[in-house]
């Protein structure tokens, strides 16, 4: 079949292979081969197919569901034939009587002798019921029209009495009207009901439908539903099959490949299209549109730009379909400048979708108080939220731990009365984030429907939030409920166990793990080696190697060896390609026991070119072991390998700074400023009331800041002299004296933070802030104490995890 054309393949063209070319991927040069099983495949072909695969099933209004047995266009038609004998037979309140012992006599006029035929041994299958169904009673109204009142089902979603009324011979002899297997494939589409849809697609082809579809609106009506019923592979033999393709058709297969997750067949459609002779077959906005959101899904920036450049030149860019696709394009491809620019042109033709888009956009990015300040953006432009929305505000608030705006979304969801499973995760989430366990255990009863999502949330929250011995329990709740664990629930579990020392429970973990296999997951397998848990996606907040380290059973030399085997496990057993993040592990292993240059030689061992995050897990446990000389071997490579990453170059000086290598950090922080390249300042942001306030490092722009610094003298002087606090300054990595050391710590941005929130809050009002950076160990042991002396609760959200520091401990037991 040729794409580049709208005719179907001639079965006498030349084949040879320049000529049967289907279509050429401008940028691969590589040829776009259909998917098809054979490509000479007519329509009659696979209906027989899929009938000879799953036996369609003819729904006839008085009758049980009876199996389709033939697999030809005549024997389809044959068996439509019976089924009108059989809804006689039911009119006419005739019992059949056996005449033999292998058949019923049918004596039926107008009724040929093949359709007789068939009849007899269609009526051999046993339980056929012989009563008559009992009369509607009659309407003194005048009777609705047949395709109004199929669409009129359709509407309502009633597939059943849809299909009864499309296939029970209500047209008589006629074939049904197009607009009407329209409706109810759309029906079916929207159900993604594929067996009824081949049953459609059988009765369309009984009828004749298919052969008067000249334009191809039917044909394109079932691509479109075995798109949406994931049966994609249907979809493309279809549209290999059509005569003739219209801009519907191509968007159809296009939209078939998206939501079957195969975003690189979507582009590779579309390119083919691209490529086509055919006229009227150029993208419109919604081509232009999917595959935009295939390119997001690839993160292709280039295929999205170029997909763009096209927009532009037709003009589709100023639809605003076009558009928000655009910008989650953009979005997901890390180049959200270019998405806020888009959403910035489109102005006057943003819709919710629009906002929606760029609010995620901006939280995938990390861009958190951007994303609030649009939120506040579309509520003052006048648009009202939905679903997604509410979904992308709850991350934030669980980002910046804004308990306050989360509540108010909370009850706005609750009178709309829409919330659903998402929402209600999300809202859990939000609250764990918060530190309102209590909050967030209420939302869990309130979810009707509990999945995998609802249960592991749960769990993580009570571990997050420092209550592991309740984390136990709901684990043992989760069981009760018949869900058995899974990666996640490992993960949390471990973490729980290594907190309470609880060896042996942990030990049945373990070998839980490794029955069902859950070790062989790579993340999973991260956990199992990473005595610190890498950060990956997910509430990864502990291991199992974390759990035997909690409950004192393993040595160093111990632990190297447990990584390891897992290891070796993951690449020999298993057959796992090793990520860099797992050889990172291992570096981190070994550096973690002061094996430092055995931990480099590993490196120089490794199979693949060891990457950035390699060379800082090196870099790491040199600058905890002081091997200078080896750090700055891992220095140079990490700026070698990135030499535009402004974190880097702030930790390799750091790095120095701790050696007192001042030269070197002035060379290094040179040689930053010289390539324009600027870290993100140290910012923490603490809700009060309805109000976000920001705080950086050394601030005095706020507007209480003589009151938020005459409030942290006064902290600093308690805890020095109730709770024993003496500055640790090696925490500061700056070549100035000791007094400016201490003067620097106690201008940190959280510390301003908490300050504030003291004497903004009533007494034993808890506090919740969140910062961008990783508390540094000082302001960590600061805020401790100030947890233990001033009575309050404060929960802390930085870079790497959350702190729930409450009568002078943290929940992270001081391990983060």
């Amino acid at each position: 079949m040729n794409y580049s054309s709208g005719q179907g393949s001639d079965p006498n063209a030349n084949t040879d292979s320049a000529a049967t070319r289907i279509a050429v991927d401008p940028d691969t040069h590589q040829d776009f081969e259909p998917k098809s099983k054979s490509l000479d495949m007519s329509l009659h072909d696979i209906i027989a197919q899929d009938v000879k695969e799953n036996p369609v099933l003819i729904y006839m209004k008085g009758f049980p569901e009876s199996p389709m047995c033939g697999f030809s266009a005549l024997a389809i038609k044959m068996y439509l034939s019976v089924l009108e004998i059989f809804l006689e037979i039911s009119s006419s309140k005739r019992v059949l009587k056996p005449t033999d012992a292998t058949g019923m006599s049918v004596r039926l006029p107008g009724a040929s002798k093949p359709a007789t035929a068939m009849a007899a041994a269609a009526l051999s299958l046993p339980s056929l019921p012989c009563q008559t169904p009992p009369l509607p009673p009659p309407s003194t109204s005048s009777p609705i029209p047949n395709s109004v009142s199929l669409k009129r089902l359709c509407k309502e979603g009633n597939l059943r009495d849809a299909l009864h009324l499309l296939t029970s011979g209500a047209h008589g002899r006629r074939r049904p009207p197009r607009e009407d297997y329209g409706w109810v494939l759309d029906l079916v589409a929207a159900r993604r009901a594929a067996l009824e849809g081949r049953q459609v697609h059988a009765h369309a082809l009984a009828t004749g439908s298919l052969d008067e579809d000249g334009d191809g609106f039917l044909a394109t009506k079932l691509v479109f539903m075995y798109g949406r019923c994931g049966r994609v592979e249907d979809a493309r033999r279809l549209f290999d099959g059509m005569p003739a393709r219209t801009v519907f058709s191509w968007n159809a297969l296009v939209g078939a490949y998206l939501s079957s997750g195969s975003a690189g067949e979507a582009v590779r459609v579309y390119r083919a299209m691209r490529s086509s002779a055919a006229q009227g077959v150029a993208p419109d906005g919604c081509t232009l549109a999917s595959v935009l959101k295939a390119c997001g899904a690839k993160e292709d920036g280039r295929c999205g730009r170029e997909v763009h450049g096209l927009a532009a030149k037709t003009g589709l860019d100023r639809s605003t379909l076009v558009a928000n696709a655009l910008i989650g394009m953009y979005a997901k491809c890390d180049m959200l400048d270019s998405a806020l620019r888009v959403f910035e042109w489109l102005r006057e033709g943003r819709d919710v979708a629009s906002w929606n888009s760029v609010i995620t956009g901006c939280v995938q990015n990390g861009r958190i108080l951007e994303a609030l300040g649009l939120f506040r953006g579309m509520q003052s432009a006048g648009f009202g939220m939905n679903s997604y929305t509410a979904v992308g505000v709850l991350q934030i608030c669980a980002d910046l731990a804004l308990l306050h705006l989360g509540r108010e979304l909370h009850a706005a969801l609750l009178k709309c009365g829409t919330e659903l499973s998402i929402q209600c995760n999300a809202l859990l989430v939000m609250y764990a984030k918060c530190g309102r366990v209590d909050s967030a255990l209420r939302v869990f009863r309130d979810i009707g429907e509990k999945d995998y999502i609802s249960w592991n949330s749960m769990l993580s929250c009570y571990v997050q939030n420092g209550l592991y011995a309740e984390a136990i329990d709901f684990f043992g709740e989760m069981l009760q409920h018949g869900f058995q664990p899974d990666h996640a629930s490992v993960v949390s579990l471990s973490s729980a166990l290594g907190h309470l020392g609880r060896l042996n429970n942990g030990r049945e973990v373990h070998a839980y793990a490794i029955k069902q296999k859950l070790h062989a997951d790579l993340q999973v397998g991260n956990t199992v080696m990473d005595i610190r848990g890498f950060p990956m996606e997910g509430p990864l907040v502990s291991s199992l190697v974390d759990m035997y380290s909690g409950c004192g059973s393993m040595s160093h030399s111990k632990l190297v060896d447990e990584g390891k085997y897992y290891m070796d496990m993951m690449r020999n057993k298993y057959r796992l390609e090793l990520w860099q993040e797992h050889y990172a592990c291992m570096v981190d292993i070994l550096g973690r026991s002061g094996q430092t240059e055995e931990a480099y030689k590993f490196i120089q061992t490794m199979s693949v070119e060891p990457k950035s995050v390699v060379w800082c897990a090196l870099l790491g446990a040199c600058r905890v072991h002081k091997n200078h000389e080896l750090a700055v071997v891992a220095a140079n490579k990490l700026l070698e390998l990135e030499p535009d990453n402004p974190g880097n170059y702030i930790l390799v000086s750091n790095v120095f700074a701790e050696m007192g290598e001042w030269n070197n950090v002035r060379e290094v922080r040179t040689r930053m400023a010289e390539q324009g390249l600027r870290k993100d300042p140290a910012c923490t942001w603490i809700e009060i009331g309805k109000y976000v306030h920001t705080f950086t490092a050394r601030d005095h722009s706020h507007r209480d800041a003589q009151a938020i610094h005459l409030k942290l003298a006064e902290m600093i002087e308690k805890l020095r002299k109730e709770g024993g606090y003496v500055e640790d300054t090696r925490f500061v990595l700056h070549d100035v004296s000791e007094e400016e050391k201490i003067e620097m710590l106690h201008k940190h941005s959280e510390r301003l933070a908490i300050a504030f929130g003291l004497i903004s809050t009533r007494p034993g009002t808890p506090l919740r802030i969140a910062k961008n950076l990783r508390v540094c160990g000082d302001c960590h042991e600061f805020t401790k104490l100030v947890s233990k002396l001033f009575k309050r609760e404060i929960v802390v959200r930085d870079a790497n995890r959350f702190h729930h520091f409450s009568g002078g401990f943290c929940s992270c037991g001081d391990f983060w």
